[in-house]
């Protein structure tokens, strides 16, 4: 878990947001990392990031 947010954030920057991200905008507002309850430390525990996106026009 301590490297898996950072991980994912690298992943979409550098992988996703260059080719598909590229038919969207971020619309202004906050990105999130959610946490879901539970134990952080379980194989099974599942948290994310949100990033408010639109569609470029």
């Amino acid at each position: 878990m301590p490297n898996s947010l950072q991980s994912l954030n690298d992943r979409v920057w550098k992988e996703w947001y260059p080719g598909e991200g590229q038919k969207y905008q971020r619309n202004g507002n906050a990105m999130l990392e959610v946490y879901a309850a539970g134990d952080m430390q379980s194989p099974d525990y599942e948290c994310g990031i949100w990033i408010p996106l639109q569609e470029k026009v």
